[in-house]
């Protein structure tokens, strides 16, 4: 673990380390306080057959499953790109790897990832 300005530090997991806010926490000293987990990481799309499930999932090589989201707006001036509608149509043209990069948001025991970008990356 680095640190990457006041208050903020870069970490670097293993390939196939299941990341989330709540284990990060668990790890730190408990005078510091997880707020926001930037996340860059490579994985693979789809979609889930269950329709309780909608939307664009994203898995890493941990296996964990994570909701894809657009960011949401920082103010009525700010549009953001819809980042998840750009992976939907790679996806539909047979694209399944990608590389995603947001903010990690665990709410109830599920994790989502509101998307700041993405690239569609080959299968190595």
């Amino acid at each position: 673990m680095k640190s990457a300005g006041k208050d903020e530090f870069e970490v670097t997991f293993k390939d196939g380390s299941k990341v989330s806010p709540s284990a990060i926490q668990k790890v730190l000293d408990a005078k510091y306080e997880v707020k926001e987990v930037g996340i860059d990481i490579s994985g693979e799309l789809s979609r889930s057959p269950k329709p309780e499930e909608p939307g664009l999932w994203f898995e890493p090589a941990s296996g964990d499953r994570i909701a894809l989201v657009n960011r949401p707006a920082k103010d009525d001036q700010d549009k953001p790109e819809d980042v998840v509608a750009k992976l939907d149509e790679a996806l539909k043209a047979g694209k399944t790897t990608a590389k995603v990069k947001g903010i990690l948001v665990e709410k109830d025991g599920k994790l989502s990832i509101q998307l700041a970008g993405a690239e569609i990356a080959e299968k190595k």
